[in-house]
């Protein structure tokens, strides 16, 4: 759920605790210190703030965020095509504080960070945490693994990363006279199959079904299947993703 920059919360935590006070004067009680309701309970009341839970009181997180806080804001900005001193205005802060926020030199207020996530319309989420760099992978053509079956007539190139889990999905080619088993899934799994060119034939258990571009079959991955082009001369594309059952 993204961060409503509308609300602000200035206090995630309010303590409604009683306040000590001394004790009488004098006498046996000097220097004698009581909570003042003795007998009451003392309460601890939560107040509900979204996004709170971003800002870290530990140094080292605050640091670190510090340290997103400027990438992001930088490249946020510069993605809106807005100098500093245009996002300052939209946000309603002096350009001095925006262009700090970007070196890192500060610990901005929580008021700052929401004007400044509502004039670039992002989350206050997507200021503070990893780099946009480093929510995505590009993978080299060249680094993608391939695997190959019936004498090389069967290629599979996995498009997914090796560490993706529940869901696998490949590019596959079935070449001229390709008649390949499958290889099972884990019981509870589904294989998607759709053909982009030529014509395949997919075996599951003891049918046959003909594909053509453009269609795509649905099938229990753990039952025995194979794929097959019966063409000897045109090349079969398509795409294969399995989804794994959910434990």
């Amino acid at each position: 759920m993204g961060f409503d920059p509308g609300v602000i919360c200035r206090r995630p935590w309010r303590a409604a605790l009683s306040p000590l006070a001394s004790g009488p004067a004098g006498g046996g009680g000097g220097g004698h210190t009581s909570l003042r309701g003795a007998g009451k309970k003392s309460r601890l009341t939560r107040i509900s703030c979204p996004g709170a839970g971003i800002l870290s009181s530990m140094p080292q997180d605050n640091m670190r965020r510090q340290g997103h806080l400027a990438g992001n804001l930088r490249h946020f900005r510069k993605a809106a095509g807005l100098t500093q001193q245009k996002l300052a205005d939209r946000a309603g802060i002096p350009r001095a504080t925006l262009a700090s926020m970007e070196h890192g030199g500060a610990n901005p207020g929580l008021d700052s960070m929401l004007a400044v996530s509502a004039a670039l319309n992002v989350s206050l989420d997507e200021l503070v945490l990893a780099p946009p760099e480093q929510r995505y992978i590009v993978v080299d053509g060249t680094e993608i693994n391939e695997t190959m079956a019936d004498e090389g007539r069967f290629r599979a190139r996995l498009l997914t990363p090796l560490t993706t889990k529940g869901v696998q999905i490949q590019y596959v080619e079935l070449r001229p006279g390709c008649d390949s088993p499958g290889r099972p899934h884990p019981l509870g799994s589904q294989e998607f199959f759709v053909v982009h060119a030529g014509m395949a034939t997919i075996r599951i258990v003891d049918e046959e079904v003909d594909l053509y571009p453009g269609q795509l079959i649905k099938f229990p991955g753990h039952h025995f299947h194979g794929y097959t082009n019966r063409s000897q001369h045109t090349l079969v594309q398509a795409y294969s993703a399995v989804v794994m059952a959910m434990k």
